[in-house]
């Protein structure tokens, strides 16, 4: 996968800021697909921005913690 924002990437199988520092697998989230990847990076761009000094400390917990919604998320049989 190659996706990638400002400050956020993902690298193989891993969720990195900019200096590429893991933040999280992605296989060990709650959610997949390109789509979703990508608007997380940008969610995280959108967290970071708020530029809250311990923030980058708790992305990984948040991140790993993420979840679909129920009806937001569902498999199409092909």
């Amino acid at each position: 996968q190659n996706l990638h924002s400002k400050n956020f990437q993902i690298i193989g199988d891993n969720i990195c800021d900019a200096a590429q520092h893991i933040l999280a697998p992605v296989s060990g989230l709650a959610i997949s697909g390109h789509h979703n990847l990508a608007n997380l990076l940008f969610a995280l761009e959108a967290v970071s921005a708020l530029r809250a000094s311990d923030l980058e400390a708790h992305l990984a917990g948040i991140v790993a913690k993420l979840t679909a919604l129920p009806h937001r998320f569902e498999s199409i049989r092909q």
